[in-house]
């Protein structure tokens, strides 16, 4: 089934990078995690089982995309009687836990500063870097805007005449 599967992939109109993350996928964890169980008799149970152990050994990341692969190959399988239902659906697949944001301290902040401005002279194929990035690291900090606010702002969100520049930011 994983070689009509790849095949199918490399037709069909996914991502380039998409195309090569579901074909390492196949190479990496399900042929060697389950490639010898027969269609037939790949149950929730069985399917389950490599889950869990994919989630354990490498991360619920990687989980997550076996879980689309297979839920792909059996939808073939059942395309071509091979299955009368698809033993992927129903199973739960643990998201990664989001790493909580911190706050660099003072003295972080300015380390990053210097390196930074350190990486913005270093010249790449002869040209400069742009000088901006360690601008907008301290309009960062010292607005305590989110990224995402700052680079959505416009001229109309500003005062600029006033003594404390106010903001308007968009929810």
């Amino acid at each position: 089934m994983a070689d009509v599967f790849l095949v199918e992939l490399e037709r069909s109109d996914k991502a380039s990078r998409t195309k090569d993350k579901y074909a390492f996928s196949v190479k990496k964890y399900i042929s060697p995690g389950i490639g010898s169980v027969r269609v037939g008799e790949a149950t929730r149970g069985v399917i389950d089982h490599f889950i869990r152990n994919v989630v354990d050994a490498s991360g619920p990341a990687t989980a997550r995309t076996c879980g689309a692969v297979l839920s792909w190959m059996f939808k073939i399988a059942l395309r071509h009687d091979a299955v009368s239902i698809n033993p992927v659906l129903g199973i739960s697949i643990p998201r990664s836990q989001a790493a909580k944001p911190q706050a660099l301290d003072p003295e972080q902040f300015l380390d990053l500063r210097t390196k930074l401005i350190a990486w913005e002279k270093e010249p790449v194929l002869g040209r400069t870097r742009s000088q901006d990035l360690h601008e907008i690291a301290d309009f960062l900090v010292n607005t305590g805007l989110r990224a995402g606010e700052v680079f959505a702002l416009g001229w109309s969100d500003m005062d600029l005449d006033a003594d404390k520049v106010p903001f308007r930011v968009q929810n």
